[in-house]
C-alpha cells in the first residue's frame, strides 16, 4: 500500500513537471530489491523524477558526446589513422592503440541516433501526423548538407572530365564509382558492398548516412504499429541477428566490407540506442540499470581496454573472411556507446559525465554533421594537389597539411551550420507545426506541451 501510494505520487509529479504522459512509473519492492528499501528516501525518489523527466527533454551532455564522436572520426581519417611511420616508431604505437577507439566514433553516431530518434518516435506515438511531422524534420535536417556535398561531387566529376587533373583520380574520384543516383536515394551501400571498396572518397563517407536514413524510413512503422512489447522484441532481435548477418555476409560477399556498410548487419548499433531510450522511459528498468551501473562501468572499461590493445574479447567469434572486423567487434563497441549514454541517467552527479558539457565538444556536436560530411573531400584535395598522393602522414609537411585540413573542415562546417543547416532546420520545424499533434491539441497549452521532438529533433 505504501509503495502504491508512492508510485501514484511519483506518477502525478512526473506528469505535472514534464507535461507529458509517463510510461511505467511504478517502483515495486521486487523491482528495487536489496539495493533499496521499500520506503524510498526522498533524495532517491527525487533522483528518479529527475532522470525520467530528463529523458523527455534536451540533455546537453548528448551534444558533447556527438562532438566527441565527430572529433574521433576526424582524427582517425585526417591524422592518426593515416600515419605511415617506420616500424617501432612512437607514432606507430599511438596509432596501434588508438585507431579502433577513434573509428568507434561511427558506431557512437549510430547508437546516439537510435537513442534520439527512437525516443522521439516513442514519445510521439499516437499523435496525429506522426509520420509527416517526423519526416519533415528529418528532411530539413539531412538533405541540405547531402545536396551540398553531392553538388560539389558533381562539379568535381565535371571538372575532371574536362581537365587533366590525375590527382583527383588517386582517391577522391577513384573507381569503382556507384551510380550517382544511388547517393541521392541512400542506396549506395549495395554497390559499395558488391565492389568491396568505398568508391570515390569525395562521397564515400555517405555509406553511414545511408544506414541511418534507411533506419529513419522503416523504424517509424515499427513504433507506430507495434505494441511496446513487440517493439522491444524487435529491438532485441536486431541486436542479436546483426552479428550473425555480419558473419554470414562476410562469407557471402567474400570480404568484411559488405557487412560493414549494409544496414541490416549494422542495425544493432541503432537498436542499442533505442533500447537505452526505452530503458530511461520506464522507471522500473531505470532503477535496475542504476543498480547495475558499476558493473556496466566495469564492462565499458574492459571494452575500452580491448579496443586499445586489440584484445581477445573482440575476437571471440572469429571468421577468416571478417578481416579486422570480427562479428562481435561492432556489438561490443555499440554496447560501450550505449553505456556512455545510459550513465547520463543512472548517475546524478558524476565527474566523467560533466566532461561532455565542455563548450568545445558542444560546438563540435552542433557542427558535427557538416564536419563529418565535408572533411574527406577537403582531405583528398589538400594532400592530392600539394603532395600528389592520397592522404597520408609520413613527414612534418604532411602533418601540417593534416592540421590545415582539420581547421579548414571545421571552418566550412561552421559556415554551413550557421547559414545553411540552422536556418533550414528552423524552417522545417516551423513548417511541421502546421500539422499540430494530438498531444498539443489535448493539452491546449501551446509551448508548455513541447515534446522531445521540438527540442532535439
Amino acid at each position: 500500500m505504501i509503495c502504491g501510494n508512492r508510485s501514484a505520487l511519483l506518477r502525478n509529479h512526473l506528469q505535472t513537471t514534464v507535461h507529458m504522459p509517463v510510461i511505467e512509473t511504478k517502483v515495486s519492492a521486487r523491482a528495487v530489491g536489496p539495493w533499496h528499501s521499500l520506503q524510498l528516501k526522498f533524495s532517491q525518489r527525487r533522483h528518479i523524477v529527475k532522470t525520467v523527466g530528463a529523458s523527455k527533454r534536451h540533455v546537453p551532455e548528448l551534444d558533447g558526446i556527438r562532438g566527441w564522436a565527430c572529433a574521433s572520426v576526424l582524427l582517425a581519417h585526417v591524422l592518426i589513422g593515416i600515419f605511415t611511420p617506420a616500424a617501432g616508431a612512437l607514432c606507430q604505437g599511438i596509432q596501434l592503440h588508438t585507431i579502433d577507439l577513434l573509428l568507434a566514433g561511427v558506431d557512437l553516431f549510430f547508437v546516439l541516433s537510435g537513442f534520439l530518434i527512437g525516443g522521439i518516435l516513442i514519445d510521439a506515438k499516437g499523435e496525429s501526423h506522426f509520420f509527416k511531422r517526423f519526416w519533415i524534420r528529418r528532411i530539413a535536417r539531412i538533405l541540405p548538407v547531402l545536396w551540398l556535398l553531392l553538388t560539389s561531387y558533381a562539379m568535381a566529376l565535371f571538372v575532371r572530365a574536362h581537365a587533366n587533373l590525375p590527382q583527383m583520380d588517386l582517391w577522391l574520384l577513384a573507381e569503382p564509382k556507384p551510380p550517382f543516383w544511388t547517393y541521392a536515394t541512400f542506396t549506395q551501400s549495395l554497390p559499395i558492398a558488391l565492389g568491396g571498396y568505398g568508391g570515390p572518397r569525395w562521397v564515400g563517407i555517405t555509406w553511414s548516412l545511408a544506414i541511418e536514413e534507411q533506419f529513419y524510413l522503416f523504424f517509424p512503422f515499427a513504433v507506430y504499429f507495434f505494441s511496446r512489447r513487440s517493439l522491444l522484441i524487435t529491438v532485441l532481435a536486431g541486436i542479436c541477428f546483426a552479428p550473425v548477418l555480419r558473419d554470414w555476409w562476410s562469407h557471402l560477399f567474400g570480404s568484411w566490407y559488405a557487412p560493414y556498410v549494409l544496414m541490416p548487419s549494422r542495425v544493432d548499433g541503432l537498436m542499442y540506442g533505442v533500447l537505452v531510450a526505452m530503458i530511461i522511459r520506464n522507471s522500473k528498468a531505470l532503477v535496475v540499470a542504476t543498480k547495475w551501473r558499476y558493473a556496466l562501468d566495469a564492462l565499458a572499461l574492459v571494452i575500452i581496454f580491448s579496443l586499445c590493445t586489440q584484445g581477445a574479447l573482440l575476437d571471440i567469434w572469429h571468421s577468416t573472411q571478417c578481416g579486422p572486423y570480427p562479428p562481435l567487434k561492432q556489438s561490443f563497441i555499440a554496447i560501450l556507446a550505449a553505456i556512455v549514454i545510459l550513465r547520463l541517467f543512472t548517475y546524478q552527479q558524476n565527474a566523467f559525465n560533466r566532461l561532455w558539457l565542455a563548450k568545445p565538444l558542444a560546438w563540435l556536436g552542433a557542427i558535427s554533421y557538416g564536419l563529418y560530411m565535408y572533411h574527406q573531400s577537403i582531405n583528398g584535395m589538400v594532400h592530392g594537389f600539394i603532395f600528389n598522393q592520397e592522404p597520408k602522414v609520413a613527414s612534418l609537411a604532411e602533418f601540417g597539411a593534416s592540421i590545415f585540413v582539420m581547421a579548414s573542415a571545421t571552418a566550412m562546417a561552421t559556415v554551413s551550420y550557421l547559414f545553411i543547416e540552422k536556418p533550414i532546420r528552423k524552417y522545417g520545424h516551423r513548417y511541421s507545426l502546421k500539422f499540430p499533434s494530438t498531444f498539443l491539441q489535448e493539452k491546449g497549452s501551446g509551448n508548455k506541451g513541447a515534446r522531445a521532438t521540438d527540442v532535439v529533433g
